[in-house]
C-alpha cells in the first residue's frame, strides 16, 4: 500500500498498472460540520486534480462515497464523473446498523442519518455490465470507515483505493 498526498505527489502514477486500474473506490475526506473530524478535509473541487485519466483502464468502474449532502452528490454525477469520462450507472446505499441489526439512527431525522451512499461511474460501452442499485447493511467501525464493498465491486487483478480509512 501506498501513503501519500494524492494532489500533489507522482507516486500514485508510477504504482499504476500500464493498462490501468479497472476498479477504483475512493473515500473522499468531504468537508462537513461534523465535530468529531480527525482528518484533513479536501474541497470538492480538490477531486478534479486527480489524474483519473492516466488511472483508469478503459473498461473501469469507480465507486465513490458521499455524505447524504444533496450538493456533494450533485457534484459527484453532475461535475466529477463527467470530468473522469464516467457514467453514471448505480448507487449503493450502506444501512448502518447496531450489532442486533437494528438501524443505528431513526430514519428520516437529519443532520445525521442511518445510511451513506456510494455512487458508482463506468467507463465502458457496454450498459449490460452496469451494475445495479444495492442496499447493504453493516456495523459500522472507527469514525468514517466503511466497510469493504468487494463482494459488490466486479473481479479484478487492479484495484485502486484512494482515501482508504481502513489501514
Amino acid at each position: 500500500w501506498l501513503q501519500d498526498d494524492v494532489f500533489s505527489g507522482n507516486r500514485i502514477l508510477e504504482l499504476c498498472p500500464e493498462s490501468g486500474f479497472e476498479v477504483v473506490v475512493l473515500d473522499p475526506p468531504w468537508e462537513s460540520k461534523s465535530r468529531g473530524v480527525r482528518y484533513k478535509c479536501c474541497q470538492s473541487q480538490q477531486l478534479l486534480q486527480l489524474p483519473m485519466e492516466k488511472l483508469l483502464a478503459s473498461e473501469a468502474m469507480v465507486a465513490v462515497w458521499v455524505t447524504n449532502d444533496p450538493k456533494k452528490q450533485a457534484f459527484v454525477l453532475d461535475e466529477l464523473f463527467p470530468a473522469w469520462s464516467l457514467r453514471f450507472s448505480g448507487c449503493w446505499t450502506w444501512i448502518k446498523v447496531t450489532n442486533e441489526g437494528e438501524p443505528l439512527l431513526p430514519f428520516g431525522e437529519r443532520p445525521r442519518l442511518p445510511f451513506e451512499k456510494v455512487l458508482v461511474g463506468r467507463k465502458s460501452a457496454a450498459e449490460s455490465e452496469d451494475p445495479k442499485d444495492q442496499v447493504f447493511a453493516a456495523v459500522p467501525g472507527h469514525h468514517s470507515q466503511k466497510p469493504f464493498l468487494d463482494e459488490l465491486l466486479p473481479k479484478s487483478q487492479s484495484k485502486l483505493e484512494i482515501f482508504a480509512r481502513n489501514l
